[in-house]
């Protein structure tokens, strides 16, 4: 699929997940499989040792967080926090 917005999806576009698709965001281009995109787009709830490669601009929620606002997640605690990924390393947020 050559770059196609989100608006312009067909109206059925059958993936299995795997392939590859190129994210667009603020300008900044990053490669992700449509699976990550959809977890990152839905609100996925991990603890911190299940997380996925952080994907600058995903968002995504940990079960288990000890949150100081855009710290890096590492050590477990025992709060639901939000969080976000900057390409490198999951922050609070």
């Amino acid at each position: 699929m050559a770059n196609t917005s989100i608006p312009n999806l067909p109206p059925v576009l059958a993936l299995a997940g795997q392939e590859q698709i190129e994210v667009v965001q603020n300008g900044v281009s990053s490669r992700a499989t449509v699976a990550q995109v959809a977890q990152s787009t839905q609100g996925v709830i991990y603890t911190i040792s299940t997380l996925p490669t952080p994907i600058a601009g995903s968002r995504a929620f940990v079960s288990n967080g000890a949150p100081v606002f855009a710290g890096v997640v590492g050590a477990a605690g025992s709060v639901f926090s939000p969080i976000y990924g900057d390409g490198t390393v999951w922050r609070y947020g």
